[in-house]
């Protein structure tokens, strides 16, 4: 039995995701002669480890933490004060993102809402209102779109289509991607 982004057991366990207060319970009905794995890059040591592996089931003694670092050196993490609200609709500040001089950095924008997710899109649609690869290069990624258009998102970064540049999403995406 295997448990994938266990973090979430952590943050989502008791209130969000129901089905995840089954886990302990499913492995206790099998008398612990199933081996269970529980894996995540994220899990914080300490408290949230201590909770997720009492979630589990999991006895001091009776179980293995592998601990490996998730450092990513093929990941940029950039940080900028922004001069303009996220509600205003200018995202000026996001502008050499789009710059062509700062050539086609591809880039992932996490924002708190489809809304502002949205605002986003159409102020860089604007900035590009030239540029024919407009809809590919500016993608958004959320709950409201469908599944086909956000898988065709996911293939555009994972096959490295030189017109797929920047991938606005939610909170959907933060729990795990897989692209380089």
């Amino acid at each position: 039995m295997a448990v994938d982004e266990a973090h979430l057991l952590n943050t989502w366990g008791q209130s969000f995701r129901k089905d995840f207060q089954q886990i302990g319970w499913v492995r206790a009905r099998f008398q612990h002669c199933i081996p269970i794995a529980a894996v995540t890059a994220t899990l914080q040591v300490g408290g949230p480890t201590d909770r997720v592996r009492k979630f589990l089931g999991f006895e001091d003694g009776h179980h293995h933490v592998i601990r490996r670092s998730n450092y990513r050196p093929d990941i940029k993490l950039i940080f900028r004060t922004m001069k303009n609200g996220l509600e205003s609709g200018n995202f000026s500040d996001l502008d050499w993102i789009v710059d062509n001089s700062a050539g086609r950095r591809r880039t992932l924008i996490f924002l708190g809402t489809v809304a502002a997710g949205f605002r986003a899109q159409i102020y860089f649609w604007k900035k590009l209102a030239d540029d024919p690869h407009r809809a590919k290069r500016v993608r958004m990624f959320n709950a409201v779109n469908h599944k086909h258009y956000n898988d065709e998102t996911l293939t555009l970064w994972r096959k490295k289509d030189p017109d797929a540049q920047i991938i606005i999403a939610t909170s959907i995406l933060s729990v795990g991607i897989d692209a380089q």
